[in-house]
């Protein structure tokens, strides 16, 4: 039994509320240690699914064991191209600018544009007559299907949805040599310390156990899903987002993530 975070990005996601009260958002690419990168698109043994998959078009990605760490899976085709278009498209004409962030418009990076839509403003938008029915009700349908999924995968009896955003961050410098990150590195249960502990607090959204990340499009530059150890000091993984790639991982310090800078495009 546990509560899910999703996140849509030009992507799916459940989690990108938390990046305020992380615990230096300044940290900087070239101030962190890289172990060995683990890209599980580049792996030479095909994944072997630790737990069930939701639909015969869902292919394996990457298990537990690739991916570096407990509690985290990746899979490809969880979206087909035009599930990903329509998706991509209603966030970029409907995304608000900063929503989740108080309505700061470039809350992690000063090189970045963040738009954001939930399910709620969505369904209001479509009952308004001002975002086709049909395309809200896709957004509903797929955030579903994603916490089916984390919840077959994860052999859990229950999942609980507390919160799901369809996001869209754009680059607005397009500088190649940025040394900062486009989410910083953090955990989505609790806040992460300078000593390396994470304190869970009402804040911290602490009722969190499982996040997972469906992605709609891959034409841009950097951005790649990063995850870290669990004192967020080491990358240990990259992978890089296309359409129909579904992330999915627990909430805790042990999964500590982030997103590497996007120079050009909107991820």
């Amino acid at each position: 039994m546990g509560n899910l975070m999703l996140f849509l990005c030009l992507h799916f996601v459940m989690l990108s509320i938390l990046a305020e009260e992380q615990r230096d958002s300044n940290v900087e690419l070239n101030h962190m240690q890289f172990g060995s990168f683990i890209d599980p698109s580049s792996l030479s043994e095909p994944a072997v699914a630790e737990g069930p998959l939701l639909h015969s078009e869902v292919t394996m990605l990457s298990n537990s064991t690739q991916m570096g760490g407990p509690l985290r899976f990746a899979v490809d085709h969880f979206a087909n191209e035009q599930q990903c278009r329509d998706l991509t498209e209603f966030a970029l004409n409907a995304g608000v600018l900063g929503d989740g962030y108080s309505g700061k418009a470039s809350p992690n990076t000063e090189h970045e544009l963040f738009q954001g839509l939930s399910i709620y403003t969505a369904t209001e938008l479509a009952i308004k007559g001002k975002v086709p029915v049909k395309v809200a009700a896709l957004y509903f349908d797929l955030s579903e299907q994603v916490r089916q999924q984390v919840k077959l995968y994860f052999k859990l009896e229950e999942l609980y949805p507390h919160y799901t955003h369809l996001v869209c961050r754009t680059s607005i410098t397009n500088q190649t040599d940025r040394s900062d990150l486009s989410l910083p590195i953090h955990a989505d249960n609790c806040n992460l310390q300078p000593n390396g502990s994470c304190l869970k607090h009402q804040n911290s959204l602490y009722w969190r156990d499982y996040s997972a990340i469906l992605y709609l499009n891959e034409d841009f530059n950097g951005g790649e899903f990063i995850m870290a150890d669990s004192n967020a000091e080491k990358i240990t993984m990259h992978m890089k987002p296309k359409c129909g790639r579904l992330a999915g991982f627990c909430s805790g310090k042990q999964c500590s993530h982030g997103i590497k800078p996007i120079t050009k495009g909107s991820r």
